[in-house]
């Protein structure tokens, strides 16, 4: 079996457009707000219309800077960011804010504060597996007429190998090539 890539995957998408900001303004991200820090800016943000289902202006706002903060996707948000909130719907929210200005307001109405820099997209590395395959997990295809292995890895004749340790129903096989101490003749059926 051998699996290989050649395109590296991301940790999370590119071009959020609230990481997008604090990049273009090269602003830090700043901390989880206290209750004063949010009664500074809560004016900055529209009124919700009393429905159970809108998003509260503080809890997009706040899951923003986080998803921000943190480098997360958006579904990955932990529970108590969300708060029970569909995650999909915060971000909704929030670029909505973005849109009208009231979230770019809301960030530079903060003022000075201790912020974390925005964390740099990873790319991960190209995914390389290789393995060999057992032949004697192929299944009765691949057994002689006594219902032994007939077929081996690279056509070498297979054994079981003395150098693992043995657990109840299964052994390991190898090639004569593949195992030193049990490199000696193999058996063959007489």
């Amino acid at each position: 079996m051998l699996v290989t890539s050649s395109v590296p995957g991301a940790l999370r998408n590119a071009g959020c457009p609230f990481e997008a900001w604090f990049q273009k303004h090269t602003r830090t991200v700043p901390p989880t707000l206290t209750d004063e820090q949010w009664t500074s800016v809560e004016d900055l943000f529209p009124r919700p219309k009393r429905q159970s289902r809108i998003v509260p202006p503080r809890l997009a706002f706040e899951a923003s800077l986080h998803e921000v903060r943190h480098g997360l996707m958006w579904k990955d948000l932990p529970e108590h960011v969300i708060q029970g909130q569909r995650p999909q719907s915060l971000y909704q929210r929030a670029l909505e804010y973005l849109k009208t200005g009231a979230w770019e307001r809301a960030v530079c109405a903060l003022g000075d504060y201790g912020g974390t820099p925005v964390p740099p997209f990873y790319g991960l590395p190209d995914l390389h597996i290789t393995g060999i395959f057992d032949p004697r997990l192929g299944g009765p295809a691949n057994c002689d007429a006594a219902g032994r292995d007939a077929t081996t890895f690279e056509g070498a004749p297979a054994h079981i190998s003395s150098c693992s340790w043995p657990a109840p129903a299964s052994s390991t096989a190898t090639t004569a090539r593949s195992c030193a101490p049990c490199s000696g003749p193999s058996p063959t059926a007489t």
